[in-house]
């Protein structure tokens, strides 16, 4: 921003000084310094108090000045013009004994300094029943400032003079100002007790001393004054009577005003406590009303503060949060909450608006006592106990000054440059409270609506802020009764760089502080506090609870349950179970008539109704959210039990999302899917349609690649299970924490990928068949592919142990969710997945056996199949470079893009006859299978894609609760729910371990052995003559 460096010394016009606050506004607003705060008394009643003499008080220039600055620059940047008594322009009288009379006209005062202000108070004659008589002793030590003005002697002789007025700034001088203000005590009866409370003014004193340092007249005839010794005497003599006439008589004035407000504004809180409010009542044609009595999550909170206590944790927890300060704050809105508006009419009408930007709780360790408890089917009782604690709230001020005041007697310019003035001063201070024997007691009526509460649990709406008015029925605080002992009540400055002055201010306006400090007025502070809790503050929560409940028609808030469809889901449930049954019918048969001749092999048959039912479950499956982020509040608090847990839902996928904010994801899964789903159809299309070369050839490459169809799996097992789960707290046995949990339909996804591997081997032997060459000789393995698969296999062994890649958090909520547990960083590593799954994430049905499932996936296909196919394939290396090549029998070239015939698929080119042994017969099949699962690289791979997306997914998965806070994270610069991710050497390593797996087992296994996984067609139309190869 632009900051003017300057201030204006010449008194401008009108129109320019409206347009210079007016263009430059945030240029001219100035911070008002703590000083003016006790100032709200003195200042305007020192300026005010010329005015009520006749002065008319001008602005001849404004007080422009950086937002750093303190109160000493704001002072010496001013510029007031005071005129004196009578019509504007007339002068006052200065008695020059017998030399006449000198007028000055007008006074006009800059570059003024001050300092050493000091506020004392005391207590005089104390009675049994009131304060007795206080005394404020306001000192002012030093003072400097340069005037000018005009003046007229013996009509003639006319022109300017300047004087510059001071004291000296040393201990032993005389003080500038010396003001006292004595108030008389009156009680104030409330319940049959005397509370004292100053009620009048007895007596008001001042005393100026101030030198004039230089005087000097210019203009015609100004050689007789500047000669005339003694001449300063008179003038001063002259202003100290002037000054300090005014500000007694304005002090009286404005005191008198100001006191009986103050006074009746605290009777009236303190003598009549209110009591308790009726519960909310049900608005008319609302549904039935939950009943809080059967309420889980208002058990766990009674459960979680009561472990809390007992364990100690909570008071650690609340340590650790305020770096051992034991405080915390919370801000109050954007501009805060508005708290008081003081009214000031004479002598210039002043409006004081005070508002809370903030509040802060210190020593919250110390809680002795901390219930929720329910107390009727609509009722929360809330109670909190506390030996010490520290109280404090961040206030701003917001001061104009107003028309109407006769008294000051302003022009309409001078009103408005002083209005400008004012109203661009700003002041921030914090009043703190030393709290002692603190018991607070409420109770709060809460109704919710029990049909839209069950049916947008269904969804995510429920904790949408514009949806809530759909669920919640009524709200509000019925009583807050605070018993509490205020210790001390404390002023502290907001200034980033106090001065001394303002640290002068602060220290005297504790000092007046501790007038309510005193023990004979500490039992009105405390029955003043009980009061405000019970009455004002108690109204303020409803009336924000109310401003909450006002909001969208319930009929525009539904139950969004995102992509998918129950139906669908359930259909192609249905039909997979009827493919499944149907394959189990088909093998029953067979084995039945198994012993007759002509009777039928089933293979084929069976494996299309297993290819047909997996590519149903796994369709159906992806069609019904197989996976949702939840919350999980867990009461084990009861001795002896299990413990309790319940599960709300945060969010639901839309398609959308995955499109485009996670792009990554969707070609990743898409690809597996793909890859799985053609596979399936291939199969069918090979026992309705017969054998094909390219479908053989197809189904022999996609099941050598089988590991890259479960990509989705992948998915799930190693980032939405690790990335996002978080104890949010914990205390004992009891605790919150939240993650992505799998649900049923995740397990129907991964039924179908199995049903489908399991249809595709029932057909492996015949593809490998038909593409099979011949003749063919098994060569030696070379050794650099049995070095490669060796090192592959070591790397593969420690790969479980290396850090995959690592997530951090940051964010406001971020921050929040990860704090108690510390775990602003995680390492992802297939061990660390394995050891931290989260069992209540993976049992949405309460099985028991979803943390099984999962593992078995994540141990078979990152680990254990891509081992074990590497010592198998190194075991049959190994042996074929050991016993020499294997000569095949000539097998017939498979025909040409058509239907494969008989004798095209009647040789295995390991075979030396129909009936002869094939090597390697129980071992291939193995290779088969442990490359089919194995998806080290697979997975490695995927992961290069899915990971960066993980930050998107946490942003809209946040997104609910994140939106309401943008504008104010905006201001901080700081993110809501934040996530990034790095990647690691270990994903390189387990990427190219498993690849080169797949490479070498092709050059030592796979390649010699080929042909040799199934029986010679012969063999096999032998048994079933019926069955096509």
């Amino acid at each position: 921003p632009f900051w003017l460096k300057g201030h204006l010394r010449s008194r401008p016009s009108a129109y320019s000084c409206r347009a210079s606050c007016t263009s430059r506004r945030k240029a001219c607003m100035v911070r008002l310094s703590s000083a003016l705060r006790v100032g709200a008394l003195i200042l305007p009643s020192l300026i005010g108090g010329v005015c009520a003499h006749g002065a008319v008080l001008t602005a001849s220039g404004a007080a422009v000045r950086r937002q750093d600055s303190g109160i000493s620059e704001f002072i010496n940047n001013l510029h007031v013009c005071i005129l004196q008594p009578g019509q504007p322009g007339s002068p006052a009288n200065v008695s020059l004994g017998i030399f006449g009379t000198l007028q000055l006209w007008k006074l006009c005062c800059k570059n003024t300094s001050i300092g050493g202000l000091d506020v004392k108070t005391t207590i005089t004659n104390p009675g049994l029943d009131w304060a007795g008589d206080t005394n404020f002793d306001i000192k002012l030590d030093y003072f400097a400032s340069q005037c000018h003005g005009h003046w007229t002697y013996k009509s003639s002789a006319v022109g300017n003079f300047s004087m510059k007025v001071g004291t000296a700034p040393d201990n032993d001088a005389d003080p500038f100002a010396h003001i006292g203000l004595d108030l008389a005590g009156e009680p104030i009866h409330a319940g049959g007790d005397p509370y004292p409370w100053p009620g009048k003014v007895s007596d008001v004193s001042c005393k100026l001393n101030f030198d004039i340092e230089s005087l000097l007249f210019e203009g015609s005839g100004s050689s007789i004054l500047n000669a005339l010794g003694g001449i300063s005497k008179y003038v001063q003599g002259t202003l100290h009577l002037m000054f300090c006439a005014a500000v007694k008589d304005n002090l009286r004035q404005t005191l008198k005003v100001i006191l009986p407000q103050a006074r009746n504004f605290t009777a009236s809180l303190i003598s009549n406590i209110p009591g308790g409010l009726d519960p909310p009542s049900v608005p008319a044609g609302a549904g039935p009303t939950y009943d809080l009595r059967t309420s889980k999550p208002a058990k766990w909170v009674h459960s979680l503060l009561q472990q809390g206590l007992e364990t100690g944790d909570l008071g650690r927890l609340v340590e650790r949060v305020s770096n051992g300060k034991d405080s915390a704050t919370m801000k109050l809105g954007e501009t805060g909450l508005s708290v008081a508006n003081i009214s000031v009419p004479h002598p210039v009408n002043i409006s004081v608006n005070v508002f809370a930007e903030t509040a802060g709780l210190e020593g919250m360790h110390t809680i002795d006592q901390a219930d929720l408890s329910v107390q009727d089917k609509g009722q929360l009782g809330l109670l909190l106990s506390q030996a010490h604690l520290n109280v404090s709230l961040g206030l701003r001020t917001l001061v104009r000054a107003t028309e109407g005041s006769s008294d000051a007697g302003m022009d309409n310019v001078a009103l408005e440059m002083f209005g400008q003035a004012i109203d661009s001063l700003l002041e921030k201070f914090s009043l703190r409270l030393a709290l002692s024997d603190l018991h607070v007691a409420g109770q709060t009526g809460l109704l919710i609506d029990q049909n839209r509460l069950d049916y947008l649990d269904v969804g995510s709406s429920w904790y949408d802020p514009q949806c809530m008015p759909s669920m919640m029925q009524n709200a509000s605080i019925m009583s807050m009764d605070v018993q509490v002992v205020v210790d001390e009540f404390t002023f502290v400055s907001a200034a980033e760089t106090p001065t001394q002055l303002e640290a002068d201010v602060a220290r005297s306006v504790n000092n007046v502080l501790g007038y309510l400090n005193t023990p004979m007025m500490r039992p009105t502070v405390t029955r003043l506090v009980r009061a405000i809790a019970a009455g004002q503050a108690r109204d303020m929560i409803n009336n924000q609870l109310q401003a909450l409940l006002v909001g969208t028609p319930n009929s525009t808030c539904t139950s969004e349950v995102g992509f998918g469809s129950w139906v669908a889901y359930d259909i192609s449930g249905i039909l997979g179970a009827c493919a499944c049954l149907a394959a189990v019918i088909v093998l029953v048969a067979w084995v039945w008539r198994r012993g007759t001749v002509g009777s039928n092999h089933p293979a084929l048959r069976v494996a299309a109704f297993l290819a047909a039912a997996g590519l149903c479950f796994q369709m159906g499956g992806l069609l019904g959210w197989p996976f949702r982020a939840g919350i999980r509040t867990h009461d084990g608090s009861a001795v002896g039990e299990p413990g309790e847990d319940t599960i709300v839902y945060m969010y639901v996928l839309e398609v959308s999302d995955v499109i485009f904010k996670m792009p990554g994801v969707a070609a990743a899964t898409t690809f597996g899917v793909l890859l799985s789903s053609t596979r399936m159809l291939a199969v069918v299309n090979i026992a309705l349609c017969g054998l094909n070369a390219y479908l053989a050839r197809f189904v022999r490459w996609s099941i050598a690649l089988g590991g890259w169809g479960m990509i989705m799996p992948y998915m799930f097992a190693f980032t939405q299970i690790p990335s996002f789960y978080a104890r949010i707290v914990q205390f004992g046995q009891v605790w919150i924490d939240m993650g992505v949990q799998i649900n049923a339909a995740f397990y129907v996804v991964i039924l179908g990928l199995y049903l489908c591997d399991g249809a595709s081997l029932m057909v492996y032997s015949r593809c490998s068949a038909a593409t099979a060459k011949a003749p063919q000789v098994a060569k030696r393995p070379p050794r650099f592919a049995l070095l490669g698969l060796a090192a592959a296999l070591a790397a593969l062994l420690a790969a479980p142990w290396f850090t995959l890649w690592t997530h951090s958090y940051s964010g406001v909520v971020g921050t929040v969710i990860h704090y108690q547990n510390g775990g602003y960083t995680r390492p992802i590593s297939i061990a660390m997945v394995l050891s931290h799954s989260q069992d209540w994430l993976l049992n949405p049905s309460e099985l028991g056996i979803g943390i099984y499932i999962m593992q078995f996936i994540m141990v078979v296909h990152a680990v254990l199949a891509p081992v074990l196919h590497a010592v198998l394939a190194l075991y049959v290396g190994i042996t074929l470079r050991w016993q020499g090549p294997i000569e095949a029998v000539a097998a017939v070239q498979p025909a040409r893009g058509g239907q494969i015939s008989d004798a095209g698929s009647s040789a295995s080119f390991l075979s030396t006859s129909a009936e002869a042994k094939v090597p390697f017969r129980r071992t291939g099949y193995l290779l088969v299978l442990a490359r089919m699962w194995s998806g080290a690289d697979a997975m490695a791979a995927a992961m290069v894609l899915i990971v960066p997306d993980l930050t998107a997914q946490l942003n809209f998965m946040s997104a609910q609760a994140c939106d309401p806070m943008d504008p104010m994270l905006t201001q901080l610069h700081k993110g809501c729910n934040v996530l990034t991710s790095e990647f690691n050497g270990g994903l390189l390593v387990l990427f190219l371990a498993g690849l080169a797996v797949r490479i070498f087992a092709e050059l030592c296994a796979h390649g010699p052995l080929r042909g040799s996984m199934h029986k010679p067609a012969r063999e096999v139309s032998v048994s079933c003559p019926n069955v096509v190869p």
